[in-house]
């Protein structure tokens, strides 16, 4: 699919609704006559990667208003999102780099969420006075218990309803909520996907660390057990060298990933003992025993089983209470 479909794919769904409708638009009267449960069930898998972040929703805000993205020095993690009309401040809110937003006429729609954590709310602002109209839950995944986790969501809207493509480490869904109320009018979850190393994606029902032990039991050797922890949550543990093989822990954390993301350096002391990142890649990040070199056989096979890449300029943290 190319960039250009990808971008208007979240589009579909709503574009269906208004051929249910039997017109080329909708008017307010006319919300009740399109059964938006029957749009969702019908309705493909439409989040795109490219739109999930402030600068995509700037480009199709508009020439009405103004948006500034304002990072805070203290907090290179935190942005202000501002919206100004004919230099004036009309409203702005708390976000960071995978918030989104969409501008329809007067009416500003937000996700407030956090992007290692499950759900959110929609909000609704009449950007005439800056007042906000409606905020109200999304229903997502219904709740669920985790600790490393990604959530990322697109939205889409016109008069009628707001559009939520939501996609987490434990499912994906699409949300209608109506425009005037913020009522959930439609909801659906798609089967969990499961990013592959060789950067194809699946629909499956396993969890993606059993997964990842069948992938690196079939590749790397050895044996592989899951833990779960209240600290850290579920990762693979190395319990078994590959046959002829000496070798330190290894350990695989399923995502959040990145250079950015700071709990990666708090991984860094596993059995009160310190280690370092070999790699990241699609499945998740693996933290290897000081003992085990980055060139060894092991590494170089979890390397390229997991396609991992170097974490870059991530440090190494010996807290106090690792040097004790």
């Amino acid at each position: 699919m190319t960039s250009l479909k990808r971008r208007f794919a979240m589009l579909s769904v709503v574009l269906a609704a208004f051929a249910l409708a039997g017109t080329t638009g909708l008017c307010a009267e006319d919300t009740s006559s399109v059964d938006y449960q029957k749009v969702a069930d019908g309705a493909r898998w439409g989040f795109s990667d490219a739109a999930d972040n402030p600068l995509f929703c700037m480009r199709r805000a508009g020439t009405d208003y103004d948006v500034w993205l304002l990072r805070e020095a203290k907090n290179r993690h935190a942005l202000t999102i501002k919206i100004i009309k004919n230099d004036r401040p009309v409203y702005q809110w708390k976000g960071h780099k995978h918030s989104v937003f969409r501008i329809q006429g007067d009416r500003l729609y937000y996700a407030e969420f956090h992007y290692s954590s499950t759900g959110g709310h929609v909000v609704a602002v009449d950007l005439t006075s800056g007042e906000p109209l409606w905020r109200t839950p999304l229903k997502a995944l219904g709740g669920v218990e985790h600790s490393a986790y990604l959530n990322r969501m697109t939205i889409d809207a016109n008069d009628e309803v707001v559009s939520i493509y939501g996609n987490e480490s434990m499912g994906r869904y699409l949300e209608f909520k109506d425009a005037k109320t913020g009522k959930t009018v439609g909801h659906k979850r798609f089967p969990k996907q499961v990013q592959l190393s060789n950067g194809r994606q699946s629909q499956a029902s396993k969890p993606p660390l059993d997964i990842a032990r069948e992938l690196l039991v079939k590749t790397v050797g050895g044996k592989w057990k899951k833990i779960r922890s209240k600290l850290d949550g579920e990762y693979l543990v190395m319990t078994k060298p590959p046959q002829g093989v000496q070798c330190g822990d290894y350990y695989l954390f399923p995502p959040p990933t990145g250079a950015d993301d700071e709990r990666i350096q708090s991984w860094t002391r596993v059995r009160d003992a310190v280690h370092y990142v070999l790699g990241t890649g699609n499945q998740g990040t693996v933290i290897s025993s000081m003992s085990n070199r980055h060139d060894s056989p092991t590494s170089k096979a979890l390397i390229s089983a997991l396609n991992l890449q170097e974490p870059g300029l991530l440090p190494l943290l010996q807290t106090e209470e690792m040097k004790k």
